[in-house]
C-alpha cells in the first residue's frame, strides 16, 4: 500500500498532521490521549489498522445506517423521537456548542447520552470519519446490503460525521478528503461482525 513505508516516522512526527502536533492524538508512548480517537492517519493507514484489528474500515452505507438509527431516520443519532432536534454540549463534542472543548476528547465521552440507537458513540462530532468509499459517487439511499462504492478510484475518499472543529448541525454532512492527507479533525472507525 502506498504511504506505509514511512508510517512509524510520520506518526511520531506530528508536524505531518494538519494543525501540527498540538491536536494529534497518537503518541509513541502511553499517554492520556490513548483514549482519544486516532487522527492524523491517511486512508491507507486507516485501512491497514482496521485489517490488523480483524475488522474493516466502515462503509458510507454502514455509517449512515447507524447514524440514522436504521429505518427510524433519526435527525441525530440520539434523536428520540426520530425528528427531535435536541442538542447541547452533553450530546456531542462540537466547536460551536458553548463550553465544548476545541480539541478531540476521549472516545465515548458523551456516552450514553450522545449514543446512537445501537450504542455507537461519537457518530456526530469529536472526529470526522474516513469511509471506505471513494468520493466521486453520488451517495445512494437505495436499499442495499453491505454496499461500498469502490468504483473509479480517485485520490479523494468520503468523510462523515463532523469533528470537534465543526458544527453539530452538520451531522449529515458528506465531504471529500484526500486519501494521502493527515488531519487532526479526521479519524476513522473500524467495523466488525458482532
Amino acid at each position: 500500500m502506498p504511504d506505509l513505508a514511512t508510517l512509524t516516522a510520520r506518526l511520531r512526527d506530528g508536524n505531518w498532521c494538519w494543525n501540527g502536533p498540538t491536536y494529534g492524538t497518537w503518541t509513541n508512548a502511553a499517554a492520556q490521549s490513548d483514549n482519544n480517537p486516532i487522527n492524523c492517519a491517511t486512508w491507507f493507514e486507516a485501512m491497514a489498522f482496521c485489517g490488523w484489528d480483524n475488522a474493516w474500515l466502515v462503509t458510507e452505507v454502514e455509517y449512515n445506517y447507524a447514524q440514522a438509527g436504521g429505518n427510524e431516520q433519526r435527525l441525530y443519532p440520539w434523536s428520540v423521537p426520530p425528528g427531535s432536534n435536541a442538542i447541547d454540549i452533553t450530546y456531542s463534542n462540537a466547536y460551536t456548542l458553548s463550553g465544548a472543548p476545541n480539541f478531540p476528547v476521549s472516545v465515548g465521552a458523551k456516552s450514553p447520552k450522545g449514543d446512537g440507537k445501537w450504542g455507537h458513540s461519537d457518530l456526530v462530532g469529536n472526529m470526522s470519519q474516513l469511509m471506505m468509499d471513494v468520493w466521486n459517487n453520488p451517495f445512494f439511499f437505495s436499499s442495499c446490503a453491505d454496499c461500498a462504492y469502490l468504483g473509479t478510484v480517485t485520490t479523494d475518499r468520503v468523510i462523515r460525521g463532523g469533528s470537534w472543529n465543526d458544527s453539530p448541525w452538520n451531522n449529515g454532512s458528506r465531504n471529500n478528503f484526500n486519501q494521502y492527507s493527515r488531519d487532526s479533525r479526521v479519524g476513522f472507525r473500524c467495523a466488525r461482525l458482532p
